[in-house]
């Protein structure tokens, strides 16, 4: 069944001297076609694509089109240890045609279809 599975990355300022994450791993918030799809409202991939949105996907890892592309958020500081952290989604158990109208409906949910080539 398809899923969005989400990933966070934390940098510090120790860890962008070595090109590395400090913490990286599974995040808490997901999709998931069985759980939050109501077949009844609306297509699967316009529900995933207003999931992304909601969860701030700022953009994509790639402005064409490819399957296995995924989503991220802008880094979110932390002031007071000077951490930032990124969240990744990424779409498991869609068909190539799935995915490819998930990134058409974020894209143009989030206002940024002039960006993409989807």
């Amino acid at each position: 069944m398809p899923k969005i599975i989400s990933y966070y990355q934390t940098v510090t300022p120790e860890s962008a001297e070595q090109g590395d994450f400090a913490d990286s791993g599974e995040w808490h918030e997901y999709w998931d076609s069985k759980e939050d799809w109501d077949r009844d409202e609306e297509p699967m991939t316009e529900s995933a694509a207003r999931w992304l949105y909601k969860h701030f996907a700022q953009g994509t890892s790639s402005t064409s089109f490819h399957k296995g592309m995924w989503y991220y958020t802008e880094a979110e500081p932390n002031y007071r240890t000077g951490e930032d952290r990124t969240i990744t989604f990424h779409l498991k158990g869609f068909t190539a045609k799935q995915e490819r109208e998930v990134a058409q409906r974020w894209a143009s949910g989030a206002g940024m279809s002039h960006r993409y080539k989807f």
